[in-house]
């Protein structure tokens, strides 16, 4: 995870490689529902996301090496993932 500013606002930026088949319809699926449940107090805000296909832009600037995947662009949790929240309560 990366974090950036976009449109003056602090955003995770996080970066994988484009599943393929099956996985990809899934991931599409997530992307939709991620961006019709923004805007819920009790959510991370989803800004977006893009494919990336080389070549790419010369005027875009990634801080990683990657030439094709998708980037996520989301609200940065400063209390780390749903993973992290959990496993610390766990430990309460």
């Amino acid at each position: 995870m990366h974090e950036a500013f976009w449109k003056d606002r602090l955003v995770a930026v996080k970066f994988q490689q484009l599943p393929e088949g099956p996985e990809l319809e899934t991931l599409r699926s997530e992307m939709s529902i991620l961006k019709n449940l923004t805007r819920h107090e009790s959510l991370v805000d989803f800004y977006g996301a893009i494919v990336l296909e080389p070549p790419l832009p010369a005027e875009l600037r990634l801080p990683f090496d990657c030439q094709e995947g998708i980037m996520v662009v989301m609200e940065v949790c400063r209390e780390g993932s749903l993973e992290d929240v959990l496993r610390r309560l766990l430990q309460e």
